[in-house]
């Protein structure tokens, strides 16, 4: 794990982890508000915070940092 990866992954809230799980396991922004019951907005803005706080600047870096991080289980 990079320095510092630790520290950006603590600063996500239940939240915005719950967003990427769902990201991780193939599901849309879309889809994902369905799932939880609340707005596409809501959810894009989870996930769009998230991005910034792992510095990822696309869906597939997103996704790579989980991977590279160990964050879920596939």
């Amino acid at each position: 794990i990079d320095e510092g990866v630790d520290d950006r992954i603590a600063q996500l809230t239940p939240k915005e982890m719950e967003v990427l799980r769902y990201l991780f396991s193939g599901m849309s922004v879309s889809e994902i508000a369905l799932h939880v019951n609340r707005s596409v907005t809501t959810v894009s803005s989870h996930k769009m915070a998230a991005m910034r706080k792992l510095g990822a600047e696309n869906d597939h870096e997103l996704i790579m940092f989980c991977v590279h991080n160990g964050l879920f289980t596939s």
